[in-house]
């Protein structure tokens, strides 16, 4: 009776614990939804209500409107990701990928990126193939992260170094 009894405790205490990580995740999604919505809505409101000096104004109303808007679609795709991941599993479609080759390809259509960044890049791949097993549109939205986290937080270094081995 009292290993019913602690087993019973102990699911109670897993339910209320999740009850409070789901209540606390909604909590902080709100909290990141709302706040770029709030900004779009006020310049928006601004150039409803034709508060704006001139068209410079205006212009610069607008683009942080816009600017706000694709932060707000980024956590958007951002939650809607979380929760297919964390729901069903992320379905990998599952075949030989040349990271190499990968990696090359996905740099060079970065380099535009890098360019406005002031930087540049190098990538070392002459081992030959390499061969993983993989889903190649996840493994480009990986790099695809990794790279712009580098731009973003790494451009005072100046070069993206790229080592496939």
């Amino acid at each position: 009776m009292n290993l019913m009894a602690g087993k019973l405790k102990s699911a109670i205490d897993e339910e209320r614990a999740a009850a409070k990580a789901k209540n606390d995740l909604i909590t902080g999604v709100s909290h990141d939804l709302r706040t770029p919505l709030i900004s779009v809505l006020r310049f928006l409101e601004y150039v409803e209500k034709d508060r704006y000096k001139n068209e410079v104004e205006l212009r610069y109303y607008v683009n942080i409107a816009y600017e706000k808007s694709l932060t707000l679609k980024k956590r958007i795709d951002d939650l809607f990701e979380y929760t297919r991941v964390s729901s069903n599993g992320l379905p990998l479609n599952m075949e030989p990928v040349d990271l190499g080759k990968l990696l090359e390809q996905l740099v060079e259509e970065f380099a535009p990126v890098l360019e406005q960044a002031d930087m540049t890049y190098r990538i070392h791949t002459d081992m030959g193939p390499l061969i993983i097993h993989g889903d190649a549109d996840e493994l480009v939205r990986l790099y695809e992260n990794l790279f712009t986290n580098a731009v973003r937080y790494g451009k005072e270094g100046k070069i993206l170094d790229i080592s496939v081995s």
